[in-house]
């Protein structure tokens, strides 16, 4: 089964090993290409995706994406998918902000940090009510789409120094 999500976000690792190390699997899963470059939705690499080696970043494009929310949760240990936890325990970023939005089946958007792992409602987050997909879906689905783009205008920085 496939969850399709739109993503933005930055990863930041205390180590080169640990940073080449979540490349490394990052790319197995199909994630990343061989050239550090993010797979997007349709399969190819985003443009405007980097991995900053002096820094140790991974840069995460604001995208619509298929399946890498379960990697990014198990990259810092919080996907109900015990094996994937263990799979990049040994390669967690140190210092990371990833915001996402889904309507796949849903409607939520969620916001994870070192100190908060957030997951709301964006009908309920937003206090809206929704429109009733029975009586007229594309009403609802412009309502939805609006409140994703609402979720995703979160105003964050990328550091612009390695951690020491």
């Amino acid at each position: 089964m496939s969850f399709y999500a739109q993503i933005v976000g930055w990863m930041q690792f205390d180590s080169d090993s640990k940073y080449e190390l979540a490349k490394k699997k990052l790319q197995e899963k199909g994630v990343l290409d061989q050239n550090g470059k993010i797979i997007n939705l349709d399969g190819f690499e985003h443009d405007e995706s980097v991995c900053v080696d002096w820094s140790k970043i991974i840069e995460i494009p604001e995208n619509y994406y298929c399946n890498m929310q379960r990697f990014l949760d198990a990259l810092i240990g919080s996907s109900p998918v015990a094996e994937l936890n263990d799979y990049f325990a040994d390669c967690c970023p140190t210092k990371y902000l990833i915001l996402g939005a889904s309507s796949d089946g849903c409607s939520i958007g969620w916001r994870l940090t070192p100190e908060e792992n957030m997951e709301v409602d964006l009908f309920e987050y937003f206090e809206e009510k929704p429109e009733d997909p029975n009586e007229d879906f594309d009403s609802y689905v412009d309502q939805l789409n609006e409140l994703m783009e609402q979720w995703m205008t979160y105003d964050f920085e990328i550091p612009q120094t390695p951690i020491k």
